[in-house]
């Protein structure tokens, strides 16, 4: 039978922030709607009344610059919520 020490500490390899920044999930995403168009949504936080979740969302009509329409409007987006500047419902009750 194997003796086991209990005091000893684990050798768990230590995390870096690098490691933790491409661990991070996406908050935003872009989808693409049955006519075409882009949609963009971004993970705002939750409702502090109802606890549900809250999005920005942003079209973008199809055309030849949609791609990179979106791509800025997800960039926008997330500024915003990490900026604290979209309205929160459960204030504005």
């Amino acid at each position: 039978m194997r003796d086991i020490t209990w005091d000893a500490k684990p050798s768990y390899p230590r995390r870096t922030a690098a490691y933790e920044k491409a661990r991070k999930r996406p908050r935003g995403s872009i989808d693409v709607r049955p006519s075409g168009a882009l949609r963009v949504r971004v993970f705002a936080g939750y409702d502090s009344i109802t606890g549900k979740r809250n999005y920005l969302v942003e079209h973008v009509p199809p055309g030849p610059d949609a791609e990179r329409e979106a791509e800025a409007a997800l960039v926008r987006l997330l500024n915003e919520v990490n900026e604290r500047r979209n309205p929160s419902p459960g204030l504005s009750r």
